[in-house]
């Protein structure tokens, strides 16, 4: 146990000054990144690290991210260090320009007991900025999930031209997940939390989303993502975490499907002028 919180802690220093990844593969942006009480253990490193599962050793996710301004690859990788222990690591990478430093984030996640799960990532900045995610997940019954996140954990550090206060928000995501309680819906999420950026602004958060299982060979995926930022009493809407799209308004929604083959799920996911591809990989 001690080793593996060493190993965690050495790679969360060395990425200190990488930028965070907060873009996930297309399962999450398929169900508008209604993910803090979703186990998904590649996609738990961008949302919440303590929503995994611990019945496979490995999970890999690949995807292309693309939106109106820019191109950006994906990647996480997810390895059961124990019966109790899990790392995960994940990057986002822009494509163009290519010159920039990869987004990284480590998450380390720790099984408590059959129900509860903890979990803490460690992210970074392109300006040498640097904060965390605290994460709780709660399993008490085989339809029910909730998650919790606190993030923001770490202040970030001043740059030339951003003001040296609470660069990274500071804030929770409260979610739920209802599993298998109608027929040929797998899950139906839903989130809500709110984000202090400093004094003068703060984010309130809201999303939902469903997840359709069809015979075995298709999962079909809604998502209605709902963000907007209160600043001096002046409100600017942007959807989730993609670009900013003010002629979209406060809700966008978004719509994914997932095909497996094999221990393979390729998906695909659309929301507003946000488009990604992803495959991912359970061993």
């Amino acid at each position: 146990m001690k080793k593996y919180l060493f190993i965690v802690l050495f790679l969360m220093i060395i990425l200190e000054s990488s930028s965070l990844g907060i873009v996930g593969g297309a399962r999450a942006i398929g169900m508008g990144e209604s993910m803090t009480a979703v186990q998904d253990n590649s996609n738990s490193i961008f949302y919440n690290p303590a929503a995994v599962e611990y019945n496979s050793s490995q999970d890999v996710l690949a995807g292309y991210y693309k939106n109106k301004s820019s191109d950006m690859y994906i990647a996480g990788y997810t390895v059961k260090l124990s019966d109790n222990d899990l790392l995960g690591i994940g990057i986002n990478q822009i494509a163009n320009p290519a010159t920039i430093e990869p987004n990284t984030t480590v998450s380390y996640a720790r099984k408590i007991n059959d129900q509860v799960n903890i979990g803490l990532s460690m992210t970074g900045y392109a300006n040498s900025n640097y904060g965390g995610n605290l994460g709780i997940f709660y399993n008490p019954f085989n339809y029910l999930s909730a998650g919790l996140i606190f993030n923001g954990l770490i202040k970030g550090y001043p740059t030339a031209n951003v003001e040296p206060q609470n660069l990274i928000p500071s804030g929770f995501i409260l979610g739920a997940s209802l599993i298998n309680m109608i027929p040929y819906i797998e899950r139906f999420n839903i989130e809500m939390g709110q984000s202090i950026i400093n004094e003068n602004a703060s984010i309130l958060t809201c999303n939902a989303g469903l997840d359709v299982k069809i015979l075995n060979y298709l999962y079909i995926r809604k998502g209605w993502s709902y963000k907007d930022i209160a600043y001096n009493g002046l409100r600017n809407y942007f959807p989730s975490n993609y670009v900013l799209l003010p002629n979209y308004g406060p809700w966008v929604e978004s719509i994914g499907v997932g095909i497996p083959i094999g221990d393979f799920m390729l998906e695909y996911a659309s929301a507003a002028e946000n488009n990604c591809l992803s495959v991912s990989y359970k061993k």
